[in-house]
């Protein structure tokens, strides 16, 4: 395949309709890149992440006064807080990174519409998904990408705009640069990841004690005389 022609490069692809001669991939596998951080990543859907969901909620109901909850919740007020210093410098008119300063806009409507534990809920059951199917992101950046993006879903996203072809009002979703969705990201990553790992790690062992406990069982029978 000859790339100089303007080939779209995203495997398997191939198509050699682009954007424009600076572009590296078709308009499609573009706007997955752009939105989910890899020109071949799929987006979540709800349905997939409803029983790690659960099984979050689970665990949260079953420890209802575990400190971890309270150190997550500690972990995420320190990224509202950051991104409330953010806004602040901004508007004193100190310099910014506007990426940042929009990604701090969003922090900051997470944290007026959504309670610390649904933030942990998502950012969780998107670890959880990753944990039981390691081939689900293409890479660590689709992964952050995901993260960022159920972390905008706990904001008002969409807005109304007028449909000439309908001649109506439709729902359209507001899409964000991908410097935004890095920083969300690697925001979510920073203060949620080590727990998210460790509670993976707890639930295997959980699942996993009947099963030990019905293999010592039957071990002890065996060993009867």
């Amino acid at each position: 395949m000859n790339l100089s022609r303007g080939y779209c490069r995203a495997l398997g692809c191939g198509l050699a309709t682009l954007p424009s001669t600076y572009s590296r991939y078709c308009s499609r596998h573009r706007h997955l890149s752009n939105r989910h951080g890899h020109p071949l990543q799929t987006p979540v859907r709800v349905s997939e992440l409803t029983p790690f969901r659960n099984q979050v909620k689970a665990a949260m109901e079953r420890n209802p006064d575990s400190e971890a909850w309270k150190i997550l919740s500690q972990r995420w007020a320190r990224i509202v807080g950051h991104a409330e210093e953010v806004e602040a410098g901004r508007q004193r008119g100190q310099p910014h990174n506007r990426y940042e300063a929009q990604a701090s806009t969003i922090v900051r409507s997470v944290a007026v519409h959504a309670e610390p534990q649904e933030v942990i809920l998502e950012v969780f059951s998107v670890y959880l998904l990753q944990a039981w199917n390691p081939h689900r992101f293409k890479d660590d950046k689709a992964f952050r990408f995901a993260l960022a993006n159920r972390l905008r879903r706990l904001t008002p996203m969409s807005v109304q705009v007028y449909d000439h072809k309908r001649r109506g009002m439709k729902t359209v979703y507001r899409d964000v640069s991908v410097r935004v969705s890095e920083f969300l990201g690697m925001w979510s990553a920073a203060a949620f990841g080590a727990g998210a790992l460790q509670f993976i790690d707890a639930e295997r062992k959980r699942q996993e004690a009947p099963r030990e406990e019905a293999r010592r069982l039957s071990a002890a029978m065996e060993n009867l005389q």
